[in-house]
């Protein structure tokens, strides 16, 4: 449950932020075996990096795509990035970076990755991958340091 603190907090940082770039930091694909009915197993983490203007959101997805019998037939990954500039005042603390995270920053991410991942499956044979319109788990960690 969002408090009204948190709320305020997001509505004020959103009319105080823009986003100034998005793209891929990194992505591969990998067909271990011929099999080619499978099934998704996938995994998104958020991760974030305030620094004095600018926030760095980072979404990762993780695919594992597996056999019938449930062997892992082939994995693909997709790191995307999304820059946030700040055109006025501080960056906030991070609960509302968690908010602006959850509410802004995945969902405007996770379009990109969720091509990236089709599009890859499909050039290593795994066509008709489709990945569900859900939200990353937040997790904080340092990205600056990567």
């Amino acid at each position: 449950m969002r408090n009204d603190i948190t709320t305020e907090g997001f509505e004020d940082f959103s009319r105080r932020v823009e986003l100034s770039q998005i793209l891929t930091e990194s992505c591969s694909a990998r067909r271990i075996s011929a099999e080619n009915s499978v099934e998704v197993e996938m995994r998104m983490e958020m991760g974030m990096a305030p620094a004095s203007d600018t926030v760095f959101y980072r979404l990762a997805v993780e695919a594992d795509l597996k056999a019938g019998n449930g062997d892992v037939a082939g994995s693909v990954e997709v790191v995307i990035l999304a820059k946030y500039d700040v055109t006025e005042g501080r960056i906030p603390g991070i609960e509302v970076l968690q908010e602006f995270a959850d509410r802004e920053a995945g969902p405007v991410a996770l379009p990109y990755a969720r091509e990236g991942v089709q599009s890859l499956a499909s050039r290593i044979g795994f066509h008709g991958v489709l990945i569900p319109f859900v939200g990353p788990s937040l997790n904080l960690e340092d990205i600056a340091s990567r």
